[in-house]
């Protein structure tokens, strides 16, 4: 069984601070790769390294899912590498990854990431909001709004 790493809240805290203004970017900060790096906080496992160099397009990151994990979601694959269940987003705890799958205060996921599933984000802080990977930088949701939650343990 995973452990959360002993400090894995000033982890966490330090990559918000690091990609708060980093906008979305398919070679080097996609959704995916974001939640990866929740996760890496979190639970020190690194993940992104399956998918390096190998989603620079949409149609690339859309075949390295199927290449990588065998999965056609976003969702899909972080169910496969955490192991886990969707849980109902009232358990969200800070540091899990969430899912959205509509617009909410101002954040549209661009019709053409669709193809993607439910845009993943982290649960942050409190768990009272949610950070997203948006064209400009992160993007605050509340938590209680979104539609899952994936515990990452």
């Amino acid at each position: 069984m995973t452990r959360r790493h002993v400090n894995w809240q000033q982890r966490l805290s330090d990559v918000v601070r690091e990609h708060r203004e980093q906008p979305f970017d398919f070679e080097t900060l996609n959704c995916l790769f974001w939640a990866f790096k929740g996760i890496e906080a979190v639970i020190d496992i690194d993940f992104m390294a399956d998918y390096a160099g190998k989603s620079e397009t949409l149609l690339m990151g859309k075949k390295a899912l199927k290449e990588v994990d065998g999965c056609e979601t976003v969702q899909e694959v972080l169910i496969k590498k955490l192991g886990g269940e969707l849980q109902p987003i009232a358990f969200a705890r800070p540091g899990d990854i969430v899912f959205l799958n509509e617009s909410i205060y101002g954040f549209h996921i661009q019709q053409e990431l669709r193809i993607f599933g439910p845009t993943p984000g982290i649960c942050y802080a409190n768990g009272m909001n949610s950070l997203f990977l948006g064209e400009t930088g992160l993007v605050e949701a509340p938590t209680i709004e979104l539609d899952s939650a994936l515990w990452v343990s």
